[in-house]
């Protein structure tokens, strides 16, 4: 089952297409929209890259977002 916006009628239109890909699949806390209990990390996630260590970036952000599911899973029980 797919949750979201159906694709345009002309994927081959740069400009539909262009907004068509700026609407998010992630909220504010990696939590994909429609879908509960589902976090993306990687590299979409962000804006630009800084070019260096891409790898070292991701993982170190992956052990963030971690580190707060456990805080916040802590703070509910």
């Amino acid at each position: 089952m797919f949750l979201g916006p159906s694709l345009p009628a002309n994927v081959l239109d740069d400009l539909v297409m262009e907004a068509f890909c700026r609407s998010s699949v992630v909220d504010g806390d990696f939590l994909v929209i429609g879908i509960n209990s589902l976090r993306v990390v990687d590299g979409f996630t962000f804006n630009m890259s800084h070019g260096t260590k891409p790898q070292s970036t991701l993982t170190m952000f992956g052990l963030y977002i971690s580190l707060k599911m456990m805080r916040e899973r802590n703070k509910s029980e």
